[in-house]
């Protein structure tokens, strides 16, 4: 038991995409071996729980793929890209448990403050305590729970806009028979989104969406408003100003000047 109970904890340099990444070991503790196996999970943070026992072909790991996701331009947040690995010697090849979703924002995107992914048949996305099997050195299965939820949201830090880039947001592979929703979100609290068709992805996929443009925001559940230069805005009812400015590419964005008693 104490054997099953030891762990080694590593940590990367790697910053940005890429087929190959070194770990260094940082814990003198030995890592544990169960049925001639050593096993591993990265980061160490992900993992909820082992469940090993002498005699199980197929050990799991209980990991934390996280529905809330810090956005970090140009890579991912750490704590979501969950990797694991097996191997009968202290040489791991570690394996992603995860899929990736990409894009780019650029001055054309509009500004927003966190992006939210949903699976529109609702196939889970991320969860506490999702299994993953050891299936062998080559192979991880990944095992949702009832617990698990249906999306994942990517924020950018302090609730500012996301700054021109790419970004990253990862979720739990597996096939999406209605496809995915983007949903944007800005400072003020309207959305725009974007539909993704249906597909199947594998750990470690990357759907690459490219550069996200022309968002059109509006209130949640209710339709965008074309804006016409020099007429009184009304929201909900209310009168909010004029408009002054309407942006020739996007009639649906603009500016708005009211008087302050």
């Amino acid at each position: 038991d104490n054997e099953l109970k030891r762990k080694a904890v590593f940590t990367t340099n790697l910053d940005v995409p890429s087929d190959q990444a070194r770990f260094g070991r940082t814990s003198d503790l030995k890592t544990g071996k169960v049925n001639e196996q050593y096993l591993a999970v990265y980061p160490a943070s992900a993992v909820a729980k082992w469940n090993i026992s002498i005699g199980d072909e197929n050990p799991f790991c209980y990991v934390n793929v996280p529905a809330q996701q810090t956005a970090i331009k140009g890579s991912w947040d750490k704590n979501a890209a969950v990797l694991a690995a097996t191997s009968e010697t202290k040489e791991f090849v570690f394996r992603h448990v995860v899929s990736y979703l990409r894009f780019d924002v650029t001055e054309q995107s509009g500004e927003f403050v966190s992006v939210s992914l949903s699976s529109v048949n609702k196939e889970k996305l991320s969860g506490q305590q999702v299994g993953v099997r050891y299936v062998d050195s080559n192979k991880l299965e990944v095992i949702p729970n009832e617990s698990s939820t249906d999306y994942v949201v990517l924020r950018s830090p302090e609730n500012v806009a996301f700054e021109d880039g790419g970004y990253y947001m990862t979720f739990m592979p597996g096939e999406f028979s209605e496809g995915l929703t983007l949903t944007f979100t800005n400072a003020e609290g309207l959305v725009a989104e974007k539909t993704i068709s249906q597909l199947t992805l594998s750990a470690g996929d990357v759907l690459d969406l490219d550069e996200i443009t022309s968002l059109e925001f509006k209130e949640p559940g209710g339709t965008p408003v074309k804006l016409v230069k020099n007429s009184v805005y009304v929201e909900n009812g209310v009168n909010q100003g004029v408009v002054y400015w309407v942006d020739p590419e996007n009639p649906y964005k603009g500016k708005v000047v009211s008087a302050v008693s």
